[in-house]
């Protein structure tokens, strides 16, 4: 079944399903979004906005944000999503991205807050002149045919040399009908809750995008609040009536150590996705006890794999079957949704990973122009295998030693740490040192503990990946919290925190060091 994008983003007359903005006290019926869109278009195309024109945003979790992320398309335009400043970040962090931005013509941007330094040059449009709300018709659309390029994602920390990915309206469409299809989506009984940040392509597109394009309530809280306090995550499931949401692996862990002092109800939720990073098995089955007394069931779990070369989803889970632990320890993320190819080698063996099929990416949009995809293939960097027709991932090609024939990937060492210290540790970073690529060193982020406790998990997680692994970590960084840095979805990023760490720029959040 071949949909447009445009068909997908006007829901006009869907007076039934509704958006709701629970930290803003806002609801609004899917046709009141429509028209509000509408008007959203106008007013970009008043303010001189082409049809054809790529408009930035850096998207909150909010009403407004929505609806001038859908007035762009409204206007024909191409949505240029842009990652915010994070705190204390140095005033070029953005620097790359606006170098993109400038490659493809992109020199407007629909403010929200204050403007980051490097895109304080472009022509800046108020978000509340986009999207006050405004009586009229639905038939004021200015129906203006989407752009061949419908979204460009600068996602996962994509600062430095940037690239942005470039994703065709049809694809874009035909992918989120695509996870729509696989989960089972039903309007009239299902409900969607989530957190994360709509900047990113899994808020926005795995998870407000697919569940706008099957026409189902959804709930969008802001991600401040997860990070808050991790149990309003599923405090809204319960509170709203949710069946879907999702996470990253990180999230799990936070939300399985939280404390649940509410008669919480939930026995509804059916899809519970993990992505974004690797799904560890010991962060399933922590949140699964915990929720449990609340009638939240295994089955509901759903492991995925996917990236925004591919629009977002690559890999699921079977609905409804729970997480399955297979060889050598690995969770598997499933099978792959409707049009999506994967070359990995079959059995146990680490291989590189390609995808392919119908919703590959157009291309790279770089500070020296767009880079198109070559071939039917695009090179994940991830290692991986299948087996029984599912999908393992590994960890990423770049991140690996061969040990005694075997390749020993990062997050195998991540993996042992977070097992045996999983109350201690907050977050883990590993990563091969430069002075010596076939040597692994780890930085630790603990939970506020003194240094002699963190000397000693310090030890007991270097002695365990000697005894699973079968390799020796040195140094053991035992760390307070906030000193990885992290991608826009929460991902540690290794390479960062391995300059960071041996630039010296760590040494004043360091709790303890052993060698």
């Amino acid at each position: 079944m071949s949909v447009s994008l445009e068909e997908v983003i006007r829901p006009f007359g869907v007076t039934q399903r509704i958006l709701s903005f629970p930290s803003e006290s806002l609801e609004v019926s899917y046709n009141e979004v429509a028209r509000r869109a509408c008007s959203g278009a106008r007013r970009l195309i008043a303010a001189g906005v082409r049809p054809g024109e790529p408009v930035a945003i850096s998207l909150g979790n909010d009403l407004m944000s929505v609806t001038a992320a859908l007035s762009v398309w409204y206007a024909g335009c191409t949505l240029v999503s842009v990652p915010p400043m994070p705190r204390h970040a140095q005033p070029d962090h953005l620097g790359g991205v606006a170098q993109a931005m400038a490659a493809m013509g992109c020199d407007v941007y629909i403010t929200n807050g204050p403007v980051p330094v490097p895109l304080q040059s472009l022509r800046h449009i108020p978000i509340g002149l986009v999207t006050s709300p405004e009586g009229g018709k639905a038939d004021a659309d200015p129906a203006q045919a989407i752009a061949p390029i419908a979204l460009v994602q600068f996602t996962s920390g994509s600062v430095g040399s940037a690239k942005g990915v470039a994703i065709s309206g049809d694809k874009l469409a035909g992918h989120v009908l695509a996870i729509g299809e696989h989960v089972g989506a039903d309007s009239e009984t299902d409900r969607c809750f989530s957190w994360l940040p709509l900047y990113h392509d899994m808020g926005f597109v795995a998870k407000f995008l697919a569940s706008f394009a099957s026409r189902l309530d959804t709930f969008i809280v802001p991600p401040a609040e997860f990070a808050a306090s991790p149990r309003r995550w599923f405090t809204g499931i319960a509170r709203t009536g949710a069946t879907m949401t999702g996470g990253p692996d990180f999230a799990y862990r936070l939300a399985a150590g939280a404390r649940y002092l509410e008669d919480l109800d939930l026995s509804k939720v059916r899809v519970c996705t993990s992505g974004a990073e690797r799904v560890q098995w010991t962060s399933l089955t922590a949140l699964h006890r915990a929720l449990e007394p609340f009638g939240m069931r295994w089955e509901a779990f759903t492991p995925c794999y996917g990236m925004a070369e591919g629009v977002v989803a690559a890999t699921m889970s079977p609905v409804g079957r729970g997480p399955v632990l297979g060889p050598g320890g690995h969770v598997s993320t499933g099978v792959p949704i409707r049009g999506v190819r994967i070359a990995a080698a079959d059995g146990s063996e680490p291989a590189p990973m390609r995808l392919g099929g119908s919703w590959l990416f157009e291309g790279y949009c770089t500070a020296t122009g767009f880079e198109p995809t070559a071939g039917d293939w695009f090179d994940t960097g991830d290692a991986g295998f299948t087996h029984d027709g599912e999908l393992y991932v590994l960890g990423r090609m770049a991140e690996v030693i061969n040990f005694a024939g075997r390749n020993v990937f990062a997050e195998d060492v991540e993996s042992v740490a977070l097992r045996v210290e999983s109350a201690s540790v907050q977050g883990v970073a590993a990563f091969r040192t430069t002075s010596d690529h076939n040597r692994f060193s780890i930085v630790i982020e603990l939970n506020h503990l003194e240094r002699p406790d963190a000397t000693q998990i310090g030890h007991r997680i270097r002695d365990a990946v000697l005894k699973s692994l079968g390799v020796r970590i040195s140094p053991v960084v035992l760390t307070k919290q906030g000193t990885i840095p992290r991608t826009t979805s929460g991902k540690a990023q290794r390479a960062r925190c391995r300059i960071a760490y041996e630039a010296g720029d760590c040494d004043q959040r360091i709790l303890a060091v052993v060698d």
